[in-house]
């Protein structure tokens, strides 16, 4: 099993600035093996990789999508959860918090 939370960014085709900014974005939550997202999802011990890719704005609609992959069917809720999570303390504390 797996699973993948998704969020529609906009309805339309982003602006220089939103993009750029979201692309940032995207790079500090999942760029990089330490960055925080997707080090919460490998360190869960939950699935065996993180699957989603981030930032997919090469369509009208960009979207924002991340999950992991290999994991029980009972835990995609605590996959969704996770995920939750990390972003709600990242956005209170900060990406060193």
């Amino acid at each position: 099993y797996m699973t993948c939370v998704s969020w529609v960014l906009a309805e339309d085709k982003l602006d220089l600035e939103t993009s750029l900014a979201l692309a940032v974005m995207d790079y500090c939550l999942m760029g990089t093996p330490s960055a925080p997202l997707r080090k919460a999802l490998q360190d869960s011990g939950i699935g065996s990789r993180v699957i989603g890719g981030g930032l997919y704005d090469g369509l009208v609609q960009p979207t924002f999508s991340v999950g992991l992959k290999d994991i029980k069917e009972q835990d995609a809720a605590a996959v969704e959860e996770l995920i939750h999570s990390t972003l709600e303390r990242i956005a209170t504390d900060g990406f060193e918090g």
